[in-house]
């Protein structure tokens, strides 16, 4: 029993990490300039475009516009952020709720309690990742 609480405690602390690295990440980078391109701090260069789908066949994919949401998010660029990815504003939000939900989640299985589980938790991702590909479905009909 004390091995699947080390498990569920290291799976908390690494989801805890990711999220604050993510959001450090965030927060480090310049906003979006007006053309929206992303710039690395100190040397100003620009992010490269890594989506395979927009370089492949010319169209977005459904995670486009989540890295300069996400930027302009934690710069408090909410109109911004919503203009790259109308999903990403929520995930974006969703993610900084994991810092203290994870906290918390690490600090009761060390005082030897168990995790807090409820069926939003499982089901909120599977809504998120259907939001994501309904907003990109749409805005593939509204650009032909």
């Amino acid at each position: 029993m004390q091995s699947a609480a080390c498990e569920r405690l290291g799976c908390q602390q690494a989801w805890l990490a990711v999220s604050v690295l993510v959001l450090a990440f965030c927060v480090l980078l310049p906003a979006p300039d007006a053309a929206g391109a992303l710039r690395l701090p100190l040397i100003g260069k620009q992010l490269p475009d890594v989506c395979m789908m927009k370089r492949g066949f010319g169209v977005d994919c459904p995670g486009c516009g989540l890295t300069r949401c996400f930027v302009a998010m934690a710069h408090g660029r909410f109109a911004e952020a919503r203009a790259y990815h109308p999903v990403g504003a929520v995930l974006f939000l969703l993610l900084a709720a994991q810092v203290p939900y994870r906290t918390y989640q690490c600090w009761r299985l060390r005082r030897g309690e168990v995790e807090l589980k409820h069926w939003a938790i499982r089901l909120l991702p599977w809504l998120l990742v259907a939001a994501i590909f309904v907003q990109w479905g749409l805005r593939l009909v509204v650009e032909f």
